[in-house]
């Protein structure tokens, strides 16, 4: 009778163990998220590929999760930013078109990979210069 008192009472020390472990592994994960999150951002440039002598444009920001990117009527947010510097970004408001011309919502930029963009009939190159994880 003992002995399955025991086996009893180390079960219920082990469940609530097993449980505090599992609550400290979310609590871990979700600040973890939110650090990188609030710590990873990337150098975004957005150009019309023309030299500044034939009307070109060029703009080089750093962009953090949850910023936005105004692109003549278009909006981008940035909806995340991986350490590697892989950008996924989302079209909020406007018109945004890739080189097939097929309408987009959600797109990914790649360190030092352009993507090519139609906003408001004119052409536009986005790509990540830089990006920085502290």
């Amino acid at each position: 009778m003992k002995s399955k008192k025991v086996i009893k009472i180390v079960s219920i020390i082990a469940a609530v163990i097993c449980v505090l472990l599992g609550g400290l592994a979310v609590i871990m994960i979700k600040y973890i998220n939110y650090y990188t999150d609030t710590n990873t951002w990337a150098t975004i440039v957005v150009d019309n590929g023309l030299q500044a002598s034939e009307d070109g444009f060029i703009s080089e920001e750093e962009y953090l999760k949850g910023d936005t990117i105004c692109i003549g009527s278009a909006t981008l947010e940035i909806e995340d930013i991986t350490h590697e510097g892989e950008t996924t970004l989302s079209v909020q408001s406007g018109d945004v078109y890739n080189s097939n011309g097929e309408s987009v919502k959600t797109f990914v930029i790649n360190y030092d990979k352009q993507a090519g963009l139609t906003i408001d009939d004119e052409y536009v190159r986005l790509y990540v210069s830089d990006n920085q994880y502290r």
